[in-house]
């Protein structure tokens, strides 16, 4: 997708699915007709009910703070615009502080993305989260 100044843009957001695994405890994600123009309704409409942490997701500084900023309380545009993407080894099954110290960043580096293997899970209908 290209954006109005030209930039590329990458969705790497996953699709919503009743599929999606989620965290143990979490409600799994529900979608449902809320009314059907071929019942007799004016429109079509569903209802989406998830947890907040379903698929890709951002966690507020607030999930592990209590008095921590809220999504609500963080622009928009922190999370859109250039980034640096690091490949996490496919072997490797967690994000640990050897490839944290491995990262050169420039100074003008504003937004670093993960790149692990667990997207590859997400094609395999795994319905749970997989321990390491």
């Amino acid at each position: 997708m290209e954006g109005a100044s030209g930039a590329r843009i990458y969705d790497v957001s996953l699709p919503i699915t009743r599929e999606l695994p989620v965290w143990p405890g979490d409600p799994q994600v529900d979608i449902a007709s809320a009314s059907r123009i071929a019942r007799g309704d004016v429109a079509n409409v569903s209802r989406f009910s998830i947890s907040s942490h379903t698929g890709t997701h951002v966690d507020a500084p607030w999930h592990f703070i209590d008095d921590g900023a809220r999504l609500a309380d963080i622009a928009i545009v922190r999370w859109i615009g250039p980034c640096l993407v690091v490949e996490i080894p496919s072997q490797d099954s967690r994000i640990e502080p050897s490839h944290l110290n491995a990262i050169t960043l420039l100074a003008d580096t504003k937004r670093v993305l993960f790149k692990t293997s667990n997207s590859a899970l997400w094609s395999e209908s795994n319905s749970e989260f997989l321990e390491s």
